[in-house]
């Protein structure tokens, strides 16, 4: 018996995850295989992967040359986070489960980045992280 813990968990998947993702389809179709479950994870991050790279370019474009950078130099600083923490969440044990457990963690860390990205896209009063 094994117990897991950390955010990988933490985040639970809801109705109103729409914007972000489709879970509960993807949820669907894993036919209960740990290789199935693993491919719906990865699905699921890949969506809000891509999601989170469109906010991110839409962010950008309304930046001038130093705010670009600094969200550019940001963004490199939080995917080399984002990946470190997951490896560390999901540990160093081979098993098939662990690939799992680190999807889990980078989907549940790039909901995250897309709240702060939609924040930022948001915000049009004075003190707004834009030029």
């Amino acid at each position: 018996m094994f117990f897991i813990s950390g955010s990988a968990f933490a985040y639970q998947h809801s109705s109103t995850d729409q914007a972000f993702d489709d879970s509960a389809a993807a949820e669907k179709n894993c036919d209960g295989s740990q290789l199935a479950m693993n491919q719906c994870e990865g699905n699921i991050y890949d969506h809000l992967d891509q999601r989170m790279n469109e906010l991110y370019r839409q962010q950008m474009m309304r930046l001038g040359p130093d705010s670009k950078a600094a969200l550019r130099d940001a963004q490199r600083a939080w995917i080399v986070f984002r990946d470190k923490t997951c490896l560390y969440e999901a540990g160093k044990d081979a098993r098939s489960y662990m690939q799992m457990v680190e999807l889990m963690c980078q989907a549940d860390m790039t909901r995250r980045r897309i709240e702060d990205l939609n924040t930022y896209l948001a915000c049009t009063s004075s003190g707004c992280p834009s030029d």
